[in-house]
């Protein structure tokens, strides 16, 4: 492999603290609306148009671009935008860890699988709106953890993933 096929990291951060028992805490709740918690890392967009919450994957040059579950689809998901990019830009994302925006509306669903969406960079509650097509592509990126007035969930995309027969 030749460093122009590697991934383009900037830098990577751990939000968080130690903890007295010698372990490592991230905030479950992050104070702030469209914020992350968690495993971050400064990486190239391969793209135009990134924003918040967009499901991304690791293109072939080592940019990151939106992920999707159909069957022609760019995946897997390997991480979440933490603000909006362009082409080229340097964008913070959340390899794994805790995504906040109080514009989504998960009322009802403590503890639902969310998936990646047949759309380039969505993803979706699985509650019967996952994708369903032969070829489509399921995987389970994360689940909901707090609802109301502040909207959270887990991002934490599985490795493995189902292709529908």
């Amino acid at each position: 492999m030749s460093t122009d096929d590697e991934p383009s990291f900037v830098s990577v951060t751990v939000t968080g603290g130690a903890t007295a028992n010698g372990g490592f805490e991230i905030d479950s709740q992050p104070d702030t609306n469209q914020t992350c918690q968690g495993v971050l890392a400064t990486v190239t967009s391969g793209q135009d148009s990134i924003t918040f919450g967009m499901a991304l994957s690791l293109d072939s040059d080592g940019t990151y671009i939106a992920a999707n579950g159909n069957s022609t689809g760019v995946l897997p998901a390997r991480a979440i935008a933490c603000q909006a990019a362009d082409d080229t830009d340097a964008v913070e994302v959340l390899l794994q860890g805790f995504i906040r925006d109080d514009s989504w509306d998960f009322t009802g669903d403590i503890n639902k699988d969310i998936v990646l969406d047949e759309t380039a960079g969505a993803w979706v509650l699985a509650d019967g709106s996952i994708p369903a097509d032969t070829g489509d592509i399921i995987q389970i990126i994360g689940h909901v953890t707090l609802t109301g007035a502040t909207e959270i969930f887990y991002f934490n995309p599985q490795p493995v993933y189902s292709v529908l027969e």
